[in-house]
């Protein structure tokens, strides 16, 4: 069975990092609130299986599978830098390796929690 939805805007702000739902809406424009659940039967004692979930064009889960972090950066060409304890995912376009600048997403891995930098310039 398969079901799509469209969310409204507040809906998609409270589900989504504000961040990440700027760049959606500048990748997908009208179909950024788009999200669609494929889900089967796989039997009677063991119930239902979510196949996929797409949100606009991006799969966050296939064959039952979460996306994980880097793929889902690469596919929004985004800069991703991961270290051993800690990923990053930087929304800004000129960020890079060397110029970690602007909105962030840091990720400490061994706690699964996430914090997010926005960095705004210091008037003297």
């Amino acid at each position: 069975m398969s079901v799509s939805l469209r969310l409204d805007d507040e809906t998609c702000e409270r589900l989504l990092p504000r961040e990440f739902l700027d760049i959606m809406r500048k990748k997908f424009k009208d179909r950024c609130n788009e999200l669609t659940i494929y889900r089967v039967i796989e039997s009677p004692a063991t119930g239902w299986r979510t196949k996929s979930i797409k949100w606009a064009d991006i799969e966050l889960v296939r064959d039952g599978r979460q996306l994980n972090v880097k793929d889902l950066a690469r596919t929004l060409n985004l800069e991703y830098i991961s270290y051993e304890d800690l990923m990053a995912v930087f929304f800004d376009p000129r960020a890079s390796k060397t110029n970690i600048t602007g909105d962030k997403l840091i990720i400490v891995k061994p706690l699964k929690r996430h914090i997010t930098w926005v960095l705004t310039p210091i008037s003297w």
